[in-house]
């Protein structure tokens, strides 16, 4: 009788705390659709994606296989989206470029074109570069991702400025006019387009050739070579390109997706002198500029390669000016699935920390020394992985999610149902709410604290993804196999 007690009272906190709360609850709202919209056969896919633009109350709506065309909200109503920057047909969506004088553009390649917000009306403006004669396409040197979040896909959104291929030639767009960009010698149309770092100078990599100049020189040296990936299947080794400058000791780390190198770039210097390379996933301790490498594979060959290659035993090692050094303290090693690396890193501000999976769990580095943080180590064969949302730090693996405390510690986070497919947790800032989804269930959660959570009311329809947020009002996009829906708060 007391265990029946029991069951009946841990049945009741569990129904409580997932029992809507009237100043917060949210419900959805089906959408109407208009008539240009077309679904295929297969339905909406989970893995819907949403990009808006500031100042910009039009969302950009990708379902992938799910919907034929760039979807957007107007007037209440999910439709096909034609005007600018889009058109009828344009089935990917648009660049939008953030600038420091607070212009955004957007450009688009499927037939190159090139527009502009107007503050006053809210709307995209098709600019006369897009009539250029010659005019092949546009880029910009923003990365899609950096190692500080390597889960971060930037594709579509940058704040650099913007290169024009015209003919056989590369433009710079300065202030709406184009400027005839200055390039290695080995560049052709279609290179990719040159990346200044301030304070430090001009790169570009050009047919696995990484060149250099100062900002205000014309003159190119080439500085290392790596051979580069050309299949549309396997990572390239520039997918990711970062520099790291220290003024005081002019030391200079170039940082890949799959290797760091090493070397000093003197006041007086026309271009950098590398020392050395060393392959393996990059991880960054913002605090000190420290850079640290686990010891790996590259992608390609390096046989050929310059600058010279040094290899080091497996572990956690610091790019070290003249040769890299293994880090101090906790001896860590690789996380591996088979033999694959599996890295998840995240800068915890709290304790000016670098959290790092390792082959048995999370380690910390503070800028000197490296430890094993046992409180994080995960139960039985878990890989969980980090993740930060709205300022928090999470420890998410397949069947579970955990909240890392300021002090590292860990706090469970009971989940409202039982998990069968991973759970997806996102953060709306206008509604000040995380919403929780799962393939598996049959709703979404919402919660303020990640301790209670609340039911969005709606028609009973199974929430396959949670999208985004509206811009321009306070809404969540979500849908159901064949429905796009938003939550808002209730009426």
């Amino acid at each position: 009788m007391k265990l029946l007690l029991s069951k009946i009272f841990i049945i009741s906190l569990v129904v409580c705390s997932i029992r809507p709360a009237l100043a917060q609850q949210l419900c959805l709202n089906p959408m109407q659709v208009d008539r240009s919209v077309e679904v295929s056969e297969v339905g909406l896919l989970p893995m819907g994606e949403l990009l808006s633009a500031p100042g910009f109350d039009q969302p950009f709506l990708d379902f992938g296989m799910g919907s034929k065309t760039i979807l957007t909200v107007s007037d209440g109503k999910l439709r096909e989206f034609t005007e600018a920057p889009m058109s009828s047909w344009n089935r990917r969506f648009p660049t939008i470029i953030s600038q420091n004088d607070d212009t955004i553009w957007a450009y688009t390649n499927v037939r190159p074109a090139l527009f502009q917000l107007d503050a006053e009306t809210g709307a995209f403006v098709r600019h006369l570069i897009s009539d250029t004669p010659g005019l092949r396409g546009f880029s910009h040197p923003d990365w899609r991702r950096e190692h500080e979040d390597r889960t971060i896909n930037r594709r579509n959104r940058g704040d650099g400025p913007i290169y024009a291929y015209v003919g056989d030639k590369l433009f710079k767009i300065v202030a709406g006019e184009l400027e005839e960009a200055t390039v290695p010698p080995t560049w052709s149309a279609g290179d990719s387009v040159p990346i200044d770092f301030p304070g430090v100078g001009v790169f570009a990599h050009v047919k696995g050739q990484i060149w250099f100049r100062r900002n205000d020189a014309q003159e190119w040296h080439m500085i290392a070579s790596i051979k580069d990936l050309l299949s549309l299947y396997s990572q390239s080794p520039f997918s990711i390109f970062q520099v790291r400058y220290e003024e005081e000791t002019d030391n200079i780390w170039i940082m890949l997706e799959d290797r760091v190198m090493v070397g000093r770039l003197d006041q007086d210097s026309v271009a950098p002198v590398l020392d050395y390379q060393f392959a393996g996933d990059v991880v960054l301790h913002p605090p000190s500029g420290k850079v640290l490498a686990w010891a790996g594979e590259a992608l390609t060959d390096q046989r050929n390669a310059s600058p010279r290659q040094i290899s080091g035993s497996a572990g956690l090692w610091e790019m070290s000016a003249g040769a890299p050094t293994r880090v101090p303290g906790f001896q860590a090693q690789p996380r591996l699935v088979n033999t694959v690396p599996l890295l998840s890193t995240l800068f915890h501000d709290p304790t000016q920390t670098t959290i790092v999976s390792h082959a048995g769990g999370f380690a910390a580095f503070d800028g000197e020394t490296l430890r094993d943080i046992a409180e994080l180590t995960p139960e039985g064969d878990r890989k969980p992985f980090l993740r930060k949302v709205a300022g928090r730090y999470f420890m998410r693996s397949w069947d579970s999610l955990a909240e890392i405390t300021d002090d590292l510690d860990l706090r469970s986070i009971s989940l409202p149902q039982s998990v069968e497919q991973r759970v997806e947790l996102s953060f709306s800032p206008k509604l000040e709410t995380f919403f929780l989804q799962s393939a598996g269930w049959e709703t979404v959660y919402t919660s303020t604290d990640l301790v209670s959570f609340h039911e969005v009311q709606g028609d009973g329809t199974t929430i396959i993804g949670v999208i985004g947020e509206m811009p321009g009002e306070a809404a969540m996009l979500a849908n159901s196999k064949h429905q796009v829906l938003l939550i808002q708060y209730c009426e």
